[in-house]
């Protein structure tokens, strides 16, 4: 186990310094308001990728059936619900505006849709790797190879005097995220065969993942959402401000992400052979590993941070600096807790944990509409950190009362 989160974290920390360049390179090369626009999108491609899984990735993690048949519905599933859910949302946006500033043309709703299908399909061909204990061969190909090929993109239009914009941000994205899709589907072809798949059987998926898309969506909104909010309550300006701190505050979870990849398996085997040793054991050197590598960075970050805020130019240093503080306040207590929304869901607790996201949600949804307009984007940073601890420290004590582990006990 300590080999495959030892690769896994390996690439991760590639992946991150690479998208970390990205995010900086994006970022001096549009202004302040087309930053905002282009955080935006990601951010609404993040809410839909677990709607258009439909909890499909996560069940497939404690599936113990026929694989093959499962992933084959799946991946089909995936490709049509995403490419109807992403046009739907242009359609929407076009007629009504219901975000700021979001202009939709033609060839920009082709474009987020195209990089909503490519997500969702890298998001669930990554549920795959996890499933055959090969998160690390993974990251490698659909998020390691995504990025690389990003930035050198990016780079040539620099090193061409090309100007940047949003529409050619956004195709060299699809045109990285589709070339790390083919090479990871081709390294896996065999987990799938379509001869069997059938309306009935893909029924009966859906019916059984219903719980882990709620908690999916649930557990990704917190971070997605609330860019949204602030586009529609406040400014495209607000939006750049709360994401360039969002996207560095996750770097530290540098850990955390490979470890869940990591985990999750361990957890639903344990718990399935009631392997109650086995499974206090996966905790603690989950927990140990969490803090070991997360809590140093995060203090770090803190005391640096006018160093790093300074790379995006001086308007983040003046109008990021307390977003970034708040934003890493909530994040050492996500990092401190460690893996337990993953540890509720694979030890049979999936519906507490979703009435427990439900309730997040709700608080994340309130405070931030009033927050947002007393402070912008401060006030964001403030509900998400809020709604971040608020959902750790109440899973660490459901953990305690269902499932008998103390999360918090590292050593």
């Amino acid at each position: 186990m300590f080999t495959e989160t030892f690769r896994l974290l390996l690439v991760k920390a590639l992946s991150a310094l690479l998208g970390f360049t990205v995010t900086l390179t994006i970022t001096q090369s549009l202004d302040v308001d087309s930053s905002g626009i282009y955080f935006l999108i990601l951010s609404i491609v993040a809410v839909i990728i677990p709607v258009c899984l439909a909890g499909l990735g996560s069940y497939l993690i404690k599936y113990d059936g026929d694989i093959k048949l499962l992933n084959s519905f799946s991946i089909l599933f995936v490709f049509i619900s995403s490419v109807v859910i992403s046009v739907l949302m242009c359609v929407l946006q076009y007629f009504f505006e219901i975000l700021n500033g979001l202009e939709i043309t033609i060839s920009m709703g082709i474009l987020i849709s195209s990089v909503i299908l490519a997500n969702c399909i890298g998001e669930y061909l990554g549920n795959i790797y996890q499933k055959e204990s090969k998160a690390w061969i993974g990251g490698a190909f659909i998020i390691l190879i995504r990025q690389l090929l990003t930035l050198l993109l990016l780079f040539g239009f620099t090193l061409n005097n090309i100007r940047l914009d949003i529409e050619a941000a956004f195709s060299i994205l699809l045109f990285s995220s589709l070339i790390s899709i083919v090479i990871s589907f081709l390294y896996i072809k065999d987990s799938f065969s379509f001869s069997n798949v059938s309306l009935e059987r893909g029924l009966a998926f859906l019916k059984k993942s219903k719980v882990f898309m709620a908690n999916h969506i649930l557990a990704t909104i917190n971070g997605g959402l609330i860019p949204i909010l602030l586009a529609t309550f406040g400014t495209l300006s607000d939006v750049a401000y709360f994401s360039i701190p969002l996207k560095v505050v996750a770097l530290t979870s540098l850990i955390l992400i490979p470890l869940n990849r990591v985990v999750a398996p361990r957890y639903s085997q344990c718990f399935n052979d009631k392997d109650f040793v086995g499974l206090q054991s996966v905790c603690l050197f989950s927990a140990r590993l969490c803090f070991l590598f997360s809590v140093p960075l995060i203090l770090i970050m803190y005391f640096t941070s006018e160093v790093i805020l300074g790379l995006f130019g001086p308007e983040y240093l003046k109008s990021s600096m307390m977003v970034f503080k708040v934003m890493l306040v909530g994040q050492l207590i996500n990092s401190m807790t460690g893996s337990v929304g993953w540890l509720l869901q694979m030890t049979g607790s999936e519906l507490a944990y979703r009435n427990l996201s439900i309730i997040n949600l709700l608080i994340t949804v309130i405070s931030s509409y009033f927050l947002i307009q007393l402070y912008g984007a401060l006030g964001a940073a403030i509900a998400y950190s809020f709604s971040l601890a608020f959902v750790n420290v109440v899973s660490v004590l459901l953990i305690k009362k269902r499932v008998g582990l103390n999360v918090l006990k590292f050593f």
